[in-house]
């Protein structure tokens, strides 16, 4: 029992320091994580996500981190019910982490993905 027991709090260690965001790479796993189940634009039709950029910003435990990705149509967010026009579409994502929460996540300049409504 003894050696079960160790055995998940070993894992249990290994797991969050994999994700400590006070770490450039835990933030990343961080926001990785968020644009694969938050990101409307992504969820939707989203396939092949790849990390290409990440910017040190002025505050303490804070990055943004670019992605790029390919999704099957045209548009952004939650396209369901609309006419669509069935295209592969490549995105960048731009993803702000602090402290081990998104502040903010732009696809193209052109969608706020936390308001899920077009950039301004």
């Amino acid at each position: 029992m003894k050696k079960i027991l160790s055995a998940i709090l070993i894992s249990a260690v290994l797991f969050t320091g994999c994700a400590n965001p006070s770490t450039k790479e835990g933030a990343q796993k961080i926001a990785e994580k968020w644009v694969k189940q938050n990101a409307s634009t992504y969820v939707f039709d989203g396939y092949d996500l790849k990390h290409t950029k990440t910017f040190p910003l002025s505050c303490d435990n804070c990055w943004k981190y670019e992605f790029l990705f390919k999704s099957s149509n045209s548009g952004y967010g939650d396209r369901t019910g609309q006419a669509l026009d069935k295209v592969i579409t490549d995105h960048r994502i731009q993803v702000l982490v602090e402290n081990g929460e998104i502040t903010d996540a732009n696809v193209d300049n052109a969608y706020d993905e936390i308001s899920k409504v077009p950039a301004e």
